[in-house]
């Protein structure tokens, strides 16, 4: 990973992290983008402590929850980037209680899939300009919990059903994935999502539901976050997967998902969704 440009979502902690620490210590130049300065400079130390063979690292601000941070991120990126080797949409986050941001999106939805969405396709020509850009998207099996909705992806005529939304989030991601994998097919670039496992990390800890409490609890008997950053990291470097594209992985292997995930109409419904709501 010499010279290699990477950017990781969700860094300041958790699988983004790993992966970072990863990259870097392969040779990597990474990015990480964090919502939280402080948090992040110290990920950023940590990273730099681990990089090897070249590698560095450096800060990007950016709450994907808020779409004018990602404007704001992403112009800061492009101006500064000549390519985009790999592209890590981590960052994600469980809600408990449904809150709006203030582009009027619920946050979960606003966060693991709008503001990604918005970050990866005003960043897609600097993917495209690297010799094989790969974009790797963290979903989850909770897409298999899925009950999307598309006439409504905030939940704002239903009741909120925390898990339910979060599920869908996940089911977005690989959707995504799905229609990006079409957009670079006959080109040297590649989509793919994974699941990390069951993993320790802080995506929860905003929350105090049930579903909160009950993984809080679980915690200790979780898979740690360097394990669930493998398959991030496998699928960033590894010449196994250097012209896959549009699948879905788990532990370096492919994974089983819903069929409703494989829908390319669907896909393309909710790509044009997200333009609408992300004003792209």
């Amino acid at each position: 990973m010499n010279g290699k440009i990477c950017i990781v979502t969700g860094a300041s902690s958790g699988i983004g992290k790993e992966a970072a620490i990863a990259l870097a210590a392969a040779g990597a130049r990474v990015v990480l983008v964090c919502r939280d300065q402080q948090r992040g400079d110290a990920a950023v130390r940590d990273v730099r402590a681990a990089a090897q063979h070249g590698g560095s690292a450096e800060l990007v601000l950016c709450d994907l929850g808020s779409l004018a941070s990602v404007r704001q991120a992403t112009d800061a990126i492009a101006a500064k980037l000549t390519h985009i080797d790999v592209l890590i949409n981590n960052a994600g986050i469980y809600q408990g209680t449904r809150e709006v941001t203030a582009d009027g999106h619920e946050l979960t939805f606003a966060t693991n899939h709008l503001g990604p969405f918005l970050f990866t396709v005003r960043l897609l020509d600097k993917v495209k300009a690297a010799k094989a850009g790969r974009i790797i998207n963290v979903s989850s099996h909770g897409h298999k919990g899925a009950k999307l909705d598309l006439s409504d992806p905030s939940f704002a005529r239903r009741r909120y059903k925390a898990i339910e939304q979060y599920c869908n989030t996940k089911l977005m991601n690989l959707l995504f994935t799905r229609a990006l994998a079409a957009r670079l097919k006959g080109t040297p670039h590649t989509a793919n999502a994974m699941h990390p496992g069951a993993v320790s990390t802080r995506w929860a800890s905003g929350s105090n539901d049930w579903f909160a409490r009950l993984v809080a609890i679980g915690r200790p008997f979780l898979r740690s976050a360097k394990k669930g950053a493998e398959t991030v990291v496998w699928l960033a470097t590894s010449p196994e997967v250097a012209t896959t594209s549009g699948e879905y992985f788990m532990d370096k292997k492919r994974a089983r998902m819903r069929r409703v995930a494989k829908n390319d109409a669907l896909a393309e419904e909710l790509w044009t969704l997200s333009e609408r709501l992300a004003g792209h």
